[in-house]
C-alpha cells in the first residue's frame, strides 16, 4: 500500500525548512516530483521543441 503526502509551506520560514530537511534526512520516504513540475523543468532547461505543424517537424529532423 502506498500513500502520498504533500507539504505546502512558506520556503522563507526557517523552521519549516528545518522540518522538511529533517523529514528528508530520515531516508524512509520516497521523493518524487509532480508531472507538471517535471514538464515545467523540461521547458526551463530547453528540452522542449516547438513546431508550427507536422511538416515543420519532419523538415527540421530531415525526415522528408
Amino acid at each position: 500500500m502506498e500513500a502520498t503526502m504533500v507539504f505546502d509551506y512558506d520556503p522563507s520560514n526557517a523552521m519549516a525548512q528545518k522540518v522538511v530537511a529533517f523529514i528528508r534526512s530520515l531516508g524512509i520516504f520516497h521523493e518524487r516530483s509532480l508531472d507538471l513540475d517535471e514538464a515545467l523543468l523540461d521547458v526551463k532547461n530547453g528540452k522542449v521543441e516547438d513546431y508550427d505543424n507536422v511538416d515543420d517537424f519532419f523538415q527540421q529532423h530531415n525526415l522528408l
